[in-house]
């Protein structure tokens, strides 16, 4: 895979061959995406569909594209399992066992990071990076026109072949820029604050062509029916406000006490566990202020 990046931006620039061409395109991937895809991949899953496409490398292209969030991740395994097939004459599922245990190491290891904050030092991905082995990445001189950039000056690209040297390269690019990755509270999958970095949901489609974004708040009131039953009722008490306005200081004289004994009732009601008690109290009271 090759690949430019600039410290001034948090992305790297994935350059993929145009078809029938002799340049190549570029694609934009935030740092921190590779780390994310790869903690979400179901690696069993992959294994067993690999196990049925009897060496077919256009099939196995395919099904990494459809099982990995990040199109440039599959690419970056297809890459990795085929070299490994091509040096070592295996066969595609041959070379995904002689990865296995690696790409659960780190997937592990990763998982381990984005949940707990820390990298085990144990951990294989961890003894994989710091040691003289495999894993590297190559920089090379080349003419920008090859990238469609124009004829003159000199630029410089960056080739990584495998994916444990991608994913140690993302996470150290995530620390140095000090990109937060955060864990959905609807889907539980993770992802990348894009404006405030106290979001707690996601911008995937969770359901109906809406994100978690989009239902995180009702899908929270909907299990949680303390929340549910207060929300209803402090709606209809604030419609009330509208409908009141000839009354002087209506906000302040009826909606505002019964919220704060709303809310004092919801809260000793919820640490009870009785939601049919907190139910009555709204009944009870709904003209009490």
């Amino acid at each position: 895979m090759i690949f430019s990046y600039e410290r001034i931006s948090p992305l790297y620039t994935i350059f993929v061959p145009i078809e029938s061409t002799p340049y190549l395109s570029g694609r934009e991937v935030y740092y921190g995406e590779f780390i994310i895809s790869f903690a979400l991949l179901d690696l069993p899953k992959i294994q067993k569909e690999i196990s049925s496409l009897k060496d077919n490398n256009e099939n196995l292209k395919a099904m990494l594209k459809e099982n990995c969030e990040l199109y440039s991740l599959g690419m970056l395994l297809y890459e990795d399992l085929t070299t490994i097939s091509s040096n070592y004459d295996l066969s595609i599922y041959q070379s995904y066992n002689y990865r296995r245990e690696q790409y659960t190491g780190i997937q592990e290891a990763i998982k381990s990071y984005l949940i707990q904050g820390i990298m085990p030092n144990d951990s294989n991905f961890y003894s994989l990076i710091t040691q003289n082995g495999v894993p590297k990445i190559e920089a090379n001189f080349c003419r920008p026109d090859e990238f469609g950039f124009g004829e003159e000056g000199i630029c410089i690209n960056y080739s990584i072949h495998d994916v444990a040297s991608m994913i140690a390269f993302d996470l150290m690019n995530v620390l140095d820029y000090g990109i937060q990755i955060k864990q959905c509270a609807n889907c539980s999958r993770f992802f990348i604050p894009d404006k405030r970095s106290d979001e707690i949901y996601c911008n995937r489609i969770y359901r109906n062509g809406k994100t978690c974004k989009e239902l995180g708040y009702s899908l929270k009131i909907a299990g949680d029916p303390f929340k549910a039953a207060f929300t209803k009722a402090r709606k209809t008490q604030h419609a009330r406000i509208r409908y009141n306005k000839h009354i002087k200081d209506y906000k302040e004289k009826h909606y505002e006490p019964w919220l704060q004994a709303a809310t004092q009732a919801r809260d000793e009601y919820k640490s009870a566990n009785n939601i049919e008690g907190f139910k009555n109290w709204i009944e009870e009271h709904k003209n009490a202020f």
